[in-house]
């Protein structure tokens, strides 16, 4: 699967139209500081299990063995960021995949990096924040 290191044009273009228009859904692979953009057409759960190349079943057997795979939203308006939310899709709703505080920071801030590189390039700029965290679930 494609990895990217910054956001482009095609990733603004295609894949910032999934359930809320505007936002992009990445996976950080913290392990391998790899970043995978979520396809619009699938849900995180269906592209993690592609990922890993394991089943639905086998991953809600084993939740765990998806926990260095890190959802991150990113919402964009104008061009500019408005919003990095990390820890929560389907694989933390439906699946019950738990990461710990250090994973999701790692993530966090793998999903910063890739967004500062995107401001380098004068692809995106940074906005006016209205949410930037991980979510600590238990």
């Amino acid at each position: 699967m494609k990895t990217y290191t910054y956001i482009t044009k095609e990733l603004l273009e295609v894949y910032t139209k999934r359930k809320e228009h505007n936002v992009l859904s990445i996976v950080v692979d913290i392990k391998k500081d790899k970043i995978y953009a979520v396809p619009v057409d699938k849900e995180h759960v269906w592209f993690v299990s592609d990922l890993l190349k394991r089943g639905f079943d086998e991953l809600k057997e084993d939740p765990s063995s998806a926990s260095h795979l890190v959802p991150v939203n990113i919402g964009i308006e104008n061009g500019e960021i408005i919003a990095v939310l990390t820890g929560w899709s389907g694989l933390e709703a439906g699946l019950g995949v738990r990461h710990s505080n250090e994973e999701l920071n790692k993530a966090h801030e793998i999903a910063w990096a890739f967004i500062n590189n995107s401001v380098k390039r004068g692809i995106v700029k940074i906005g006016k924040l209205k949410v930037n965290k991980p979510i600590y679930l238990k």
